[in-house]
């Protein structure tokens, strides 16, 4: 009785652990999911992210251009004052201004758009670092609960063949009783071949218990 209410105990015991397993399976299924749908999200920023730096590149590059055009320019115009009036000087001189805001601005914003590619990169990899070691818990969780299943099953068959023994035992040991209140009445009786019989019938048991 003992070994059935201890069976039945560990048996509850394992069932509410693996279903704590599966409750925490579950969870990292879901936070899976979610990192692939994030991972998927910010690959296509990324992808319109990289778009803008190529841009922004090609932006700066022509601003570039134009800023050493228009600086060039002010170099010719501020060394010919007979040449340039007044006002292409200072023309110039916006101009050159200008172009320069201009490309300090392009570069600016390249470089925030290349950071935020960058990060959206680096977002990636920690996405598909968390992926990949979700998934390896995932497999690592799916093989506990089939150890812990296969060893209850186990453990459960070991249970029953001791009881299964222990109820052998116990028909042996009455069986032993029942012979020696048997032997009992014989010798009381004295027929020696009655004796002889419950003698050898003692020791089949005896084989039995071995």
């Amino acid at each position: 009785m003992a070994a059935n209410f201890d069976l039945s105990t560990l048996e509850k015991i394992i069932e509410k652990t693996l279903e704590s397993i599966e409750t925490s399976r579950s969870e990292i299924y879901d936070v899976i999911e979610m990192a692939r749908s994030e991972q998927k999200r910010i690959e296509g920023e990324l992808e319109v992210i990289k778009g803008k730096v190529r841009n922004s590149i090609e932006l700066v590059e022509s601003l570039e251009a134009q800023s050493k055009a228009s600086r060039l320019r002010l170099i010719e115009v501020s060394r010919n004052f007979s040449k340039y009036s007044e006002e292409d000087i200072k023309e110039a001189y916006e101009r050159a201004q200008d172009f320069q805001v201009k490309l300090a601005l392009a570069r600016e914003w390249e470089k925030q758009l290349r950071d935020k590619r960058d990060e959206l990169e680096r977002n990636l990899k920690n996405l598909d670092f968390i992926i990949r070691k979700a998934e390896n818990l995932l497999n690592q969780i799916s093989v506990t609960m089939d150890y812990l299943r296969g060893s209850f099953r186990e453990l459960n068959n070991k249970v029953e063949s001791i009881q299964q023994r222990q109820q052998l035992g116990f028909q042996i040991i009455k069986v032993q009783e029942e012979e020696r209140r048997r032997l009992a009445r014989e010798i009381h009786d004295g027929p020696a071949q009655s004796l002889v019989n419950v003698i050898l019938r003692l020791e089949v048991c005896q084989k039995i218990m071995e």
